[in-house]
């Protein structure tokens, strides 16, 4: 199987740098550590709403990701997110489930583009 490379938009990550207050620790590896531990509970959270067909767990997860996914850059997993989280509101639990189909792989990516750009932010 193919690795998906993923690219951060880099305009979400100059604004979360310019965030940053001289003296205090970094906000970018404050907010990458966070959207790294939290969004994989989301992910875990989805896919068993997902398995047990639960639309409003799938909603509320979907919209959580495709929000925290935009804050650090992350638009295909922000749009994907956002397919699933619209098939949630319109009731369609079978396109929810369509939609969720490569959400894992580019999930995973994802965290492979923030952990590289953790690596980098903190050397």
């Amino acid at each position: 199987m193919q690795q998906l490379e993923i690219m951060l938009d880099a305009q979400a990550i100059a604004a979360l740098r310019a965030l940053q207050v001289p003296g205090r620790p970094s906000i970018l590896l404050r907010v990458m550590d966070l959207f790294a531990s939290s969004a994989q509970a989301l992910v875990a959270e989805l896919e068993q709403a997902l398995e047990s067909g639960d639309l409003p767990t799938i909603m509320r997860a979907a919209h959580t990701l495709k929000s925290s996914s935009a804050n650090i850059g992350a638009t295909e997993l922000a749009a994907h997110s956002k397919r699933i989280e619209q098939c949630g509101r319109d009731g369609d639990l079978d396109g929810c489930r369509r939609h969720a189909e490569g959400f894992k792989p580019l999930f995973d990516a994802t965290l492979v583009a923030v952990a590289a750009l953790r690596g980098a932010e903190a050397a």
